[in-house]
């Protein structure tokens, strides 16, 4: 039997959050890490970017079999060998900038970033994407049951403080034998905060 699915509310501080996380990923990416990208030769792709996120050891290799390639024109031993030399420093240089550059990107939000002409985006897509992971759901009986009783909580608060706010609500209670149950000790001072509020 499939589980039951309920959407309860959504979660607008993690979108905000990951809205500006993603804008400053999209900085980054267009900033200076493109521009360390192009520097060894390649254009900013998917796929690249892809590679590039987990160590970058495909597009070394394409680096390396370019730089190979060159080399190859070169009849002198002394000029392949400056080639050769000056393509390692290239890339140890663009290795320390992509560690740098990357490692300012979260993990749980690349997935919502793709490359459109050279670019990184979000796309409206991943945009709706978004906004559905930012759902709260509920995704069993256990859990929606669960929060039946949550409202059933509030409910009760709500009549005791007669729409009062209060801070000091879990003064009300007694936890004991693993259950809670009404903090009488201190009744008479319960009670006058209650009146005290309602005179607000």
């Amino acid at each position: 039997m499939e589980e039951q699915k309920i959407k309860i509310g959504h979660n607008t501080i993690r979108q905000n959050q990951t809205e500006m996380h993603l804008r400053s990923a999209l900085d980054v990416l267009n900033g200076e890490f493109k521009t360390a990208l192009e520097a060894i030769g390649f254009t900013l792709t998917d796929e690249n970017l892809s590679d590039c996120y987990t160590g970058g050891y495909k597009t070394y290799d394409k680096y390396y079999q370019k730089i190979q390639n060159d080399a190859s024109q070169i009849n002198t031993p002394a000029i392949k060998k400056t080639l050769e030399d000056s393509a390692q420093q290239g890339w140890k240089e663009f290795n320390l900038k992509r560690e740098k550059a990357l490692s300012r990107i979260q993990t749980d939000i690349r997935k919502y970033i793709s490359v459109k002409n050279g670019e990184a985006v979000v796309t409206k897509e991943a945009k709706e994407q978004l906004f559905e992971d930012c759902g709260i759901f509920l995704i069993n009986q256990e859990e929606i049951e669960r929060y039946r009783l949550h409202q059933k909580v509030c409910e009760a608060l709500n009549a005791f403080f007669e729409g009062h706010y209060s801070a000091f609500w879990y003064q009300l209670f007694l936890w004991e034998g693993g259950k809670f149950s009404p903090e009488l000790a201190d009744y008479e001072y319960i009670n006058k905060k209650i009146n005290q509020l309602k005179t607000k």
